[in-house]
């Protein structure tokens, strides 16, 4: 997770911020992401893929007052409808649905916002 940031500022839009990008912007994207993070303290590749989609593409993000677990929910209903054979382990990396005691990505960057 901590090489998320980096990644963010080395990619092009519009997956990407590009280098120039200060990093409140870019701490506000990870915040949006929210991938989990494992115990090993690391994302995985398919969750971090689909992140880097939805908010680019901005599709079911959560802002402001939106609840994001029924955001997540609905993507994975659409998801299944789209691919019904898919493997309930793929979907959840695909759409992840952490409980709210689990550390993930967007936990991390808020604290660090809080910081600066």
């Amino acid at each position: 997770y901590t090489e998320m940031y980096e990644m963010l500022t080395l990619m092009s839009p519009p997956l990407g911020l590009g280098k120039r990008c200060p990093s409140k912007v870019a701490y506000k994207r990870l915040v949006l992401m929210n991938m989990p993070v494992a115990e090993d303290m690391t994302v995985h590749f398919t969750s971090t893929l689909m992140a880097l989609i939805r908010t680019a593409l901005d599709i079911k993000i959560a802002k402001g007052g939106a609840d994001r677990q029924q955001l997540d929910s609905e993507l994975q209903k659409e998801t299944l409808a789209i691919w019904p054979h898919l493997s309930q382990k793929m979907l959840d990396l695909l759409v992840p649905m952490p409980k709210a005691s689990d550390l993930t990505v967007g936990k991390i960057y808020a604290a660090m916002m809080i910081m600066d």
